[in-house]
């Protein structure tokens, strides 16, 4: 992977997609946990809107996702990114996904 650099990707859910995000979130996390586990990803987490539920909810108010990913370009990036089910499903805004070349400090 010598190739490859580090890729921040700040991607916002699609409104009104909590439920789908739920009902794929198992083979979301798995598919997360074999990109690290390959060394894609290295930092992988859901942007929400507090850390405390709302009162009678059951889920947090997620807003997004953010990652580090290795990849060649923004291009590769971009590309790793769409083969997530969340990108399949639509919860996620792959069109509105900021990505930026990162320089890992710690």
């Amino acid at each position: 992977m010598s190739d490859l650099q580090d890729f921040l990707c700040v991607v916002p859910d699609v409104p009104g997609t909590l439920n789908a995000r739920l009902e794929v979130r198992s083979e979301h996390l798995a598919n997360a946990k074999r990109l690290g586990d390959e060394g894609v990803a290295t930092f992988a987490g859901a942007m929400v809107k507090s850390h405390t539920l709302a009162e009678g909810a059951s889920a947090p108010d997620f807003l997004g996702s953010t990652l580090v990913v290795k990849a060649r370009d923004h291009e590769h990036a971009r590309e790793l990114l769409s083969k997530d089910v969340y990108v399949k499903k639509g919860v996620w805004d792959l069109a509105n996904a900021q990505i930026y070349a990162f320089k890992r400090v710690i």
